[in-house]
């Protein structure tokens, strides 16, 4: 994931042909810099056809190509399913619109935020160090002892703070697998379990794990 600024002069070397064209929203307000990241107003489309991308977004300039005139155009992802936390999506692809057939009716504005860095706006997967039972657990329910014993990907897995944090993840996927040694009671027997943990989009945001015994 990226921010929305160029990280050098270099990556505009190219730019030269692109002119300033008629903005989309007349609305909008100048964009700035908060502490939630680059703050702009932007006419996002939903987009359907490339897999991790929730949005794309006509920017405001153009160029002549093949006698056409055409407008770049960049793929944003809402982070966690909601809110104005946004993250730039394959910065590599060089992709084009042509003015004359680009469906301007489409879509909507919204003010959204990007940070430069985007994964410093994603909160961890923190494992609890509360190993007591649920209040609505049965009175008659046995307790068990466990502790992770292995996390996927072991990289962004900080075993100090028993948290693992997100980066680059897909709604629908997994984000981490942890693997847990469980003490059963009462035979005190030891077993592994893998939990898999992933986040599903609803109306307000959910996490969604499954496990199976190893």
């Amino acid at each position: 994931m990226w921010g929305l600024l160029a990280q050098s002069p270099d990556e505009l070397r190219n730019t030269g042909d692109i002119n300033y064209a008629m903005p989309l929203n007349f609305a909008g307000t100048p964009a700035t810099v908060t502490s939630k990241g680059l703050r702009v107003d932007l006419h996002l489309r939903e987009c359907h056809n490339l897999a991790g991308a929730d949005y794309a977004v006509t920017l405001g300039c153009e160029k002549v190509v093949d006698g056409h005139w055409v407008a770049p155009v960049l793929y944003l992802r809402r982070l966690w399913c909601q809110g104005n936390q946004f993250a730039r999506v394959f910065a590599g692809k060089r992709s084009f619109e042509r003015v004359d057939t680009e469906p301007k009716n489409q879509g909507f504005s919204e003010t959204v935020f990007v940070r430069q860095k985007p994964s410093s706006a994603l909160p961890l997967i923190r494992i609890s160090q509360e190993k007591d039972a649920f209040p609505d657990m049965p009175a008659n329910a046995h307790t068990v002892q466990w502790s992770i014993t292995d996390v996927f990907p072991k990289a962004l897995w900080d075993e100090r703070s028993q948290a693992l944090q997100t980066r680059d993840f897909q709604v629908g996927a997994t984000i981490g697998v942890f693997r847990a040694e469980v003490e059963t009671a009462p035979d005190s027997n030891l077993h592994l379990m893998d939990v898999t943990v992933g986040m599903a989009c609803t109306l307000t945001t959910s996490g969604r794990a499954g496990a199976g015994d190893t």
